[in-house]
This record gives C-alpha cells, sequence and structure tokens, in this order.
C-alpha cells in the first residue's frame, strides 16, 4: 500500500498519480 504515502502528500502532485494509478 505505497500509495498511502502519497495519499499523506496530498499536497504534493504525485498524490494524483496514485489516485489515478487506483482508478
Amino acid at each position: 500500500m505505497q500509495c498511502a504515502g502519497l495519499f499523506v502528500a496530498r499536497v504534493d502532485r504525485r498524490w494524483t498519480l496514485c489516485t489515478r494509478s487506483k482508478i
């Protein structure tokens, strides 16, 4: 669940990539 790490940094644009990967 590495995505969780990015979720915390939702301020960063990387969070967007995490969300897109989930879809």
